[in-house]
């Protein structure tokens, strides 16, 4: 396994982030599609949908 590290322009991705988007990838180079918002929870230990939506919002529109 291995991880990406990515950066904002104007600020660092926090560590949730990082770990969404290690998810992310790791699950559509297995699976050949995105994971689901739940998917994305529960791979990265993350309880609420709505806390998930939030992080993946701030990732687009950061950039």
């Amino acid at each position: 396994m291995y991880h990406i590290h990515f950066e904002l322009p104007s600020q660092p991705l926090t560590e949730r982030q990082i770990s969404i988007l290690n998810f992310m990838d790791e699950y559509r180079q297995q699976n050949g599609y995105a994971p689901s918002i739940q998917e994305i929870g529960i791979g990265t230990g993350i309880a609420s949908t709505s806390a998930v939506n939030y992080q993946i919002n701030r990732l687009v529109t950061g950039g």
